[in-house]
C-alpha cells in the first residue's frame, strides 16, 4: 500500500469513527491519533487501517475498547503532589472570597481521582479556614467522553494504587480503609458527575473559581488548543484558577487578550508545542516492581544475574514490571520484599494488574536479565545465579498459567530494558551491543 493509500484509509476510518461514535477526530494530533487507533490494531491482529474498519463494522464492542484507548489519561490522587501545595494559598483566597461557595470542574476526569483530589483540596480549606460547615456548598464537576470512566469516577471505588502520592493523613481523614476505597461522607455530594465532550461542546455550567484540565489538551492539535484556551478562560470567574498539566502549554499568541469573565484568571505561560511529549517514564530499581495503564514506559537499568519479569495485557494496555534479583526467599535474609523473589513477585503483579482492569488470563510474559556475570569465578559445571533465577522465573509463570511471549537472557553481559504499557513493546539493550526488540 502507497503512503497516499494509507493517508486515505486513514482518513475514512477516523470520519467513520466520528459518524459513529460522535468522536471528533480531527481535532486530535494526527500523530497521536495514529499511535492511539495502532495500540488497537495490535491488540486484535489487524494490519491496516481497511482490515480494522471492517473489523469495526463486524464488531460493535471495539468501539469501546477503541474510545478507552483514545481517552486514556493516568491519574492518581494529589498526583505531582507540589502542584497541589502551590494552589492551597490561592484556593484558600477563593474560598475567603466566594464563602464557601467554591465552583470547580474537573474537565476530563479519568477514573475519579481527579475531582475527589479536588474534594479532598476543599475540605482541607474548609478545615484550616474553620468553615467545615460550609463545605456543603462547594461543587465539583466531572465531565469526560468516556463512559468507562463516568462509571468509575460515579462508582468512588479506588484500589490502593491511586494513593501512593496522597499524604496517608488525608487518605485516612476522607476515605475508607479497606480496599477499594470509598470518600467518607464528608466528600459524598461534592462531586456531581456528567457525560461531556470537551472538542464540540461547551463548558456545561459556568461560571467556575477552578478548572482542572491535566494533560488532556496536549493531545489535541493547535486550533482545538487555542479554542479550548479561550472557553476556559471565558468560563473563569474573575481571578479563577486555570490548572494544567506539566505538558500542557498556550502557544505564544493563542491567549486571548481580554478574555470575557476571566480578569486575573491563571493561565499558563506561554510555550511552543508541536508536538506531545513522550510517554511518562517509571524507574523499576532492583528488588522494586511497577504497574501502569496506557502510554507509560516502565524503565529498568543494570540487570546483571537479575530478571526482568514483564506482564502486559493488551486489551487494556496495562503492563508491570519487577527486578527481581534472587530466586528463592530461603537465600535471603529479609524476606519482607516481595519483589525479591519471582516466586511472590509474579502473584503481586498479577493482583496489581487485575485492579487496573486486566484479565489474568489474557496476560503474557516478557523476560529480560540471568546474566552470567561472573562465571570466570565459577566452578566449571556450576550453575550461575543468573540461570537460576531465570529458571525460577520461569517456575512461577508457569504455575501462574502466564505464557511466555518473549526472553532475552542468559549471556554474559549486563542489560537495559525499556517496557512500553501501551502495548508491550519491549527494548532490551546490552552493554556493548544494539537495542533488541522482544
Amino acid at each position: 500500500m502507497t503512503a497516499e493509500q494509507d493517508e486515505r484509509a486513514f482518513r475514512a476510518l477516523t470520519r467513520q469513527i466520528t459518524r459513529v461514535r460522535g468522536l471528533a477526530c480531527d481535532a486530535y494530533k494526527a500523530r497521536c491519533l495514529r499511535r492511539r487507533i495502532a495500540v488497537r490494531m495490535r491488540a486484535r491482529g489487524v494490519h491496516s487501517f481497511e482490515e480494522y474498519t471492517r473489523l469495526l463494522d463486524a464488531d460493535a464492542h471495539e468501539y469501546d475498547l477503541l474510545v478507552d484507548a483514545l481517552t486514556i489519561n493516568l491519574t492518581k490522587f494529589f498526583r505531582n503532589m507540589e502542584t497541589w501545595r502551590a494552589l492551597e494559598p490561592r484556593l484558600a483566597t477563593l474560598w475567603q472570597a466566594r464563602g464557601g461557595q467554591v465552583r470547580a470542574w474537573s474537565a476530563g476526569c479519568a477514573s475519579g481521582e481527579e475531582p475527589y483530589t479536588v474534594a479532598v483540596a476543599l475540605a482541607e480549606t474548609a478545615r484550616r479556614c474553620r468553615q467545615a460547615s460550609r463545605l456543603p456548598q462547594a461543587r465539583v464537576e466531572a465531565t469526560d467522553i468516556d463512559r468507562g470512566s463516568l462509571e468509575r469516577t460515579r462508582a468512588a471505588t479506588f484500589p490502593d494504587a491511586s494513593f501512593t502520592e496522597m499524604p496517608a493523613e488525608l487518605a485516612r481523614r476522607y476515605f475508607t480503609a479497606a480496599a477499594p476505597r470509598r470518600p467518607l461522607p464528608v466528600l459524598q455530594g461534592l462531586v456531581h458527575v456528567a457525560p461531556h465532550d470537551l472538542t464540540s461542546e461547551p463548558p456545561p455550567h459556568p461560571p467556575y473559581d477552578l478548572i482542572v484540565c491535566r494533560n488532556v489538551v496536549i493531545y489535541f492539535d493547535r486550533p482545538m488548543q487555542e479554542r479550548l484556551f479561550t472557553q476556559f478562560a471565558d468560563a473563569l470567574t474573575p481571578g479563577g484558577i486555570l490548572l494544567l498539566g506539566n505538558g500542557d502549554a498556550v502557544r505564544p499568541g493563542a491567549r486571548p487578550a481580554r478574555p470575557r469573565g476571566a480578569a486575573g484568571a491563571h493561565l499558563p505561560a506561554a510555550r511552543d508545542v508541536t508536538e506531545p511529549a513522550g510517554p511518562r517514564e517509571r524507574v523499576v530499581r532492583v528488588g522494586e516492581w511497577a504497574a501502569e495503564r496506557g502510554e507509560a514506559v516502565l524503565v529498568t537499568l543494570g540487570l546483571g544475574s537479575c530478571v526482568a519479569i514483564m506482564l502486559h495485557d493488551p486489551q487494556v494496555c496495562a503492563g508491570a514490571m519487577a527486578h527481581v534479583l534472587l530466586p528463592s526467599r530461603s537465600l535471603a535474609r529479609d524476606t519482607t520484599n516481595p519483589a525479591k523473589f519471582p516466586e511472590t513477585a509474579v502473584p503481586l503483579l498479577v493482583a496489581r494488574l487485575t485492579q487496573l482492569g486486566a484479565d489474568p488470563r489474557r496476560l503474557v510474559a516478557k523476560l529480560a536479565g540471568g546474566a552470567s556475570m561472573f562465571a570466570q569465578l565459577m566452578t566449571p559445571g556450576t550453575v550461575q545465579m543468573g540461570e537460576r533465577n531465570v529458571l525460577a522465573v520461569r517456575d512461577a509463570l508457569r504455575h501462574a498459567g502466564i505464557p511466555i511471549k518473549g526472553a532475552a537472557v542468559g549471556g554474559g553481559a549486563g542489560r537495559s530494558v525499556r517496557f512500553y504499557v501501551a502495548d508491550g513493546r519491549t527494548e532490551i539493550r546490552s552493554v556493548g551491543s544494539d537495542a533488541v526488540l522482544i
